[in-house]
């Protein structure tokens, strides 16, 4: 997810290439839809990762653990798309405006 490093969102992004992209689109028919890591952190709302990575960690084990650098973000405000400010920064059409964010 995100790492305690002093990197922005796109390093996270470069780092976990193809596989950390979600895509729908190979039936016929269907439009592929690829979000990197971060843009689907922004897409369903940090707070909402921060929710679950806590349950996980609380029932399972702490490599589930969530991050500084999330549980900073969230304290913060910046819950991704629906606040306009999360992993990256989203216009208020909610399109991705590419400043480097984190």
């Amino acid at each position: 997810m995100l790492f305690d490093a002093p990197a922005g969102g796109e390093l996270v992004d470069d780092v976990r290439p193809a596989a950390s992209f979600v895509g729908v689109g190979d039936l016929p028919g269907q439009r592929a839809h690829r979000r990197s890591v971060g843009e689907l952190g922004d897409f369903n709302g940090l707070d909402t990762y921060l929710h679950i990575l806590t349950s996980l960690e609380s029932t399972l084990v702490e490599r589930f653990k969530p991050t500084v650098t999330l549980r900073n973000l969230v304290a913060a405000g910046r819950l991704g798309r629906k606040t306009g400010d999360g992993i990256y920064r989203y216009d208020a059409a909610g399109k991705r405006v590419d400043d480097g964010a984190v």
